[in-house]
């Protein structure tokens, strides 16, 4: 059996990294990168074998251990209202997931149903047979079975799955080499659900629920620039993607509840359309634009436009979740 370390699909990279800039809730300018591993087959990956990963039904802390992803994301903000750096380390566990690859046998089929090269002709020498496998015979068995992936990839792309997930923060406040401190803790899960019992929905629908509390988060003060209060947030939001596995839009929206230390607690709503589309130039190149709004506090309710460039396909690396806790304004779960 091979290894999982070949098994490698579009939905399936043991690193991926994210270029942010956009608005945040507050509407300050933000800027980050993020970059996220899967630590277990980035270090087991070429000896763990399908055979082994798919040898338990139901819960396997194989699965578990191998769908584990961390993450390291920092934003920086450039107004100067919000001039802080920030950082996160996080951690993402999928214990659910029917859209996972490498449980997939239909994959299996097209793997095996991929013809094998021909016997050599008479008269070939080994010097030659070489040469034809590695230039003609190879890059013909690398487009079949990226074939393979894409048809997988458009068939699972809105699959259920379940995530978990937590990441512990810090910030310097000035946005210089001044003292770094605790930024507080993100705690979060959602469940997307593919419609696999709709065949009106299957293929182009998915319904994303999720919810993400923060502990001891620092957000800039309005009444005074430079300085931060610290609060605990809490988000119940939803996703309505609507499409094809390369371009889809989504419908969104949350309810946002704000406990700050020094003063009452305050409610907001935000909403969104973001299309996503991937871009020709570059393998799993992505962009997303979103446009929405938020209500509920007078003193915030405001239009927005962002914008997010990523390498990685999203379904297995969230690294957007990390950067979310951020203060960087991907709405939604």
């Amino acid at each position: 059996m091979p290894s999982l370390s070949g098994w490698e699909t579009e939905r399936e990279h043991e690193l991926a990294a994210d270029l942010l800039n956009g608005l945040d809730e507050n509407g300050n300018f933000q800027t980050g990168l993020a970059l996220a591993t899967a630590p277990y087959l980035l270090f087991n990956g070429d000896r763990l074998t399908i055979q082994k990963y798919r040898e338990k039904k139901g819960f396997s802390w194989i699965r578990l251990a191998a769908r584990s992803q961390l993450s390291i994301a920092t934003t920086k903000g450039t107004d100067s209202e919000d001039k802080a750096v920030r950082a996160a380390l996080g951690i993402r566990v999928v214990p659910y997931d029917l859209g996972d690859p490498r449980l997939h046998r239909d994959l299996d089929a097209c793997f095996t149903d991929i013809p094998l090269p021909p016997p050599p002709k008479p008269g070939d020498t080994l010097e030659d047979r070489d040469k034809k496998f590695n230039d003609e015979i190879k890059a013909r068995l690398h487009r079949e079975a990226q074939a393979c992936r894409e048809k997988d990839e458009k068939q699972y792309w809105n699959a259920s799955a379940w995530e978990l997930g937590a990441a512990p923060t810090w910030i310097q406040e000035k946005g210089t080499k001044d003292q770094t401190t605790w930024g507080g803790a993100t705690f979060w899960t959602s469940f997307a659900y593919g419609f696999e019992h709709f065949s009106a929905f299957r293929q182009t629908s998915q319904l994303i629920l999720g919810f993400r509390y923060q502990l001891d988060n620092l957000a800039p003060d309005p009444k005074d620039s430079g300085s931060f209060v610290k609060q605990d947030k809490a988000l119940l939001g939803a996703r309505l993607r609507l499409g094809k596995p390369n371009l889809h839009v989504s419908f969104e929206g949350s309810y946002l509840r704000i406990d700050p230390q020094e003063s009452g607690t305050q409610d907001a709503y935000r909403f969104s359309l973001a299309p996503e589309f991937k871009l020709p130039i570059l393998d799993n190149l992505w962009f997303q634009v979103s446009i929405g709004g938020t209500g509920g506090r007078s003193s915030d309710d405001r239009l927005f436009i962002m914008s997010s460039i990523r390498l990685g396909n999203r379904s297995t690396i969230d690294i957007t979740q990390v950067a979310k806790l951020l203060g960087h304004p991907l709405p939604g779960p």
